[in-house]
């Protein structure tokens, strides 16, 4: 019987709003990843892609994680990784910082060499009775390499694991390296299980393909896209049966709120409102984040509303660890509601088409033009390659 852990995305070394707690609640989801490993006894772990933010790191990330790789080590389980998208060393390097945690023996970098388009094996993890196979990231091109991965799991009496850091079809809102299921499935006779990183949420493909998540939010609005955790997999070499468990990340809570302002009548009005249904938001402890929404129509200017005395009210009453507001009030268009939050990408976006209608009217698509130029900025902000921003750009039909 194999056990193991996979999880991905761990983007250790970010520090969203520039908080150093926020910074550390990286580490702690994963070190707590780690520690149920343990207390398995899994035969590995996997990391399946994005194990940190940015392709350089400070002296600080890479002490914390060798500090929680080598709790695994001591305890004789392996870490197998892959690079994924924010790992990649720059062009003018030979290698990334996965390379020097491989050497150290901290890590296992799976790897495959990659000459005129052929795939063949650099690194892999193998044992008597499984492999474990682990592909970098391909991007735009994953696809066309499917036929060329399924050479590299050969059908024999061997259990053979995938890792991959690609996104697949129910994922193509996130427009990073999609392949498409029906090409997936190819892979189903090669490999037992495909273990997945690059989206943040939670996915499952036919109890085959299983992409967990990140371990923690990246971004405010991230708790709303779906669940985050990793998975506790068994598999069974002889019959080929598996039970694949999904585990909850610890994470730090983020609570959402709203509040309708139709029926205030001054901006003074909306603080007033604020105290009284604060009383109501019993769900909020102390070091939890908070994402408040400002919503509904007004006969005053909304942006007269006094955000700094809100966030005090805010504070003084739970104490978070920090608070987002954001101010849709008069907004003429529709805002999908996600349970308490809201859908952050159509507030943005919304805000860029007013913006291309005013100064340039005769633009032909300003919606597609501005949902275009939202995914650009994400991309850029969350360190993707050039590679992913020109195939973004190259996508002519999102203007038409």
């Amino acid at each position: 019987m194999i056990s193991f852990v996979h999880c991905g995305d761990l983007h250790l070394g970010i520090m969203p709003e520039k908080n150093a707690s926020r910074f550390k609640d990286f580490f702690d989801a994963f070190s707590d990843c780690i520690d149920f490993a343990m207390n398995k006894k899994v035969d590995f772990i996997i990391v399946a892609g994005d194990m940190f933010h940015q392709k350089t790191i400070n002296s600080k990330t890479l002490l914390l994680t060798s500090e929680i790789l080598k709790k695994a080590k001591d305890n004789n389980i392996p870490v197998l990784v892959i690079e994924g998208n924010h790992d990649r060393a720059f062009y003018i390097d030979e290698d990334s910082w996965l390379s020097y945690l491989d050497n150290e023996g901290l890590i296992y970098l799976l790897s495959v060499n990659n000459i005129n388009g052929n795939l063949s094996i650099n690194k892999e993890y193998e044992k008597d009775t499984y492999r474990v196979v682990g592909v970098g990231y391909l991007g735009g091109a994953t696809e066309k390499y499917i036929d060329e991965i399924k050479y590299l799991l050969p059908i024999d009496r061997k259990t053979n694991i995938l890792v991959m850091h690609a996104a697949i079809d129910k994922m193509k809102d996130q427009n990073m390296g999609d392949v498409s299921s029906d090409k997936i499935k190819e892979l189903e006779n090669h490999c037992a299980y495909l273990a997945l990183g690059h989206i943040h949420y939670k996915y499952e493909l036919d109890d085959f393909a299983f992409n967990p998540g990140s371990l923690e939010n990246l971004r405010t609005k991230d708790e709303i896209s779906g669940k985050k955790g990793f998975y506790y997999v068994q598999i069974d070499e002889a019959s080929g049966a598996k039970n694949v468990e999904y585990i909850d990340s610890k994470r730090r809570p983020i609570r959402y709120k709203s509040l309708d302002c139709t029926n205030i009548e001054t901006p003074d009005g909306v603080l007033d409102y604020l105290i009284s249904e604060m009383e109501k938001w019993n769900n909020i402890n102390e070091g939890n984040i908070i994402y408040l929404s400002l919503n509904g129509k007004t006969s005053f200017n909304p942006l007269l509303i006094d955000s700094k005395a809100i966030k005090q009210l805010l504070q003084d009453k739970f104490n978070p660890l920090y608070i987002e507001i954001v101010n849709i009030i008069n907004d003429s268009n529709p805002i999908e509601r996600i349970e308490d939050g809201v859908n952050v990408e159509a507030i943005v976006e919304a805000a860029i088409e007013k913006q291309i209608r005013y100064d340039y009217p005769a633009t032909k698509n300003p919606t597609n033009l501005a949902k275009l130029m939202r995914e650009l900025s994400e991309l850029i902000q969350n360190g993707s390659t050039e590679k992913d921003t020109f195939e973004l750009l190259m996508r002519k039909e999102d203007l038409e």
